[in-house]
């Protein structure tokens, strides 16, 4: 494909989503997409995931790094993106535009507002879910497990 790559190409946005470098002081989200394809009003983002299975893939992950890059390239105005599972040998894809833009950003805040209300002090829960069966923490230590 034609366009400006790069590989881990690190990004943040600030908590008001304007663009910010990785490491910025006022840096609250960040990310890393394996691939970026940049060319014009499309690109292509891709990660590849060295889990056995997709069946959980979480393509969350992929609608921030959409618009992480339309925040840092305000000319792309189509992202599509990629899931690699390389044992599983599957291929998760989405897509998103530029008029989806305002919604994930809303979505996003709601989240940032979640971990703005968080007391650091205080025991973070532990809660199942799907990837329960994953967890590197021992049965002794996690009730869920």
């Amino acid at each position: 494909m034609d366009g400006e790559r790069h590989c881990e190409r690190k990004m943040g946005f600030t908590k008001d989503f304007q663009p910010c470098e990785f490491f910025a002081k006022d840096v609250f989200f960040r990310g890393i997409p394996d691939l970026l394809l940049v060319n014009g009003p499309s690109a292509w983002v891709a990660d590849w995931k060295t889990g056995k299975s997709s069946r959980f893939a979480d393509t969350s992950q992929l609608e921030l790094m959409a618009a992480m890059i339309m925040v840092h390239y305000p000319e792309v105005k189509k992202v599509k993106g990629m899931l690699f599972f390389l044992v599983a040998g599957d291929i998760i894809r989405a897509e998103y535009t530029r008029e989806q833009l305002p919604e994930i950003l809303s979505k996003w805040t709601g989240y940032a507002d979640q971990i703005d209300g968080m007391n650091p002090d205080q025991p973070w829960p532990a809660k199942p879910s799907g990837l329960c069966n994953f967890c590197p923490v021992s049965e002794e230590v996690c009730e869920h497990r």
